[in-house]
């Protein structure tokens, strides 16, 4: 196991989002590729110019690092974990 120090295994925040993702954001949200592409297309009409799936989780998790730089949160964290995975998993190439 790996710790640093936070009796917390590095990690955690990891297997936090891929839970989250799977499970309750599904369950809201729906399907996660389809819902970032759904963004992704009323991005590209509201600003005229082509907005990838893969930008979409890009600038999501430029969001989560801008509010955990005024204000430090776990579920920041968990987040950014999750939008990289998303992008990772469903949107491997930029088209």
């Amino acid at each position: 196991m790996s710790y640093c120090g936070m009796n917390k295994e590095i990690g955690e925040c990891l297997l936090e989002a891929k839970t989250l993702i799977n499970g309750e954001r599904m369950k809201n949200y729906g399907e996660p590729g389809k819902n970032i592409q759904g963004i992704s297309e009323l991005w590209t009409t509201y600003l005229g110019a082509k907005i990838y799936p893969r930008d979409v989780c890009n600038m999501m998790i430029l969001v989560k690092v801008s509010r955990d730089a005024c204000v430090p949160k776990h579920d920041n964290q968990v987040d950014i974990c999750g939008y990289s995975s998303i992008a990772d998993s469903c949107f491997p190439d930029r088209k």
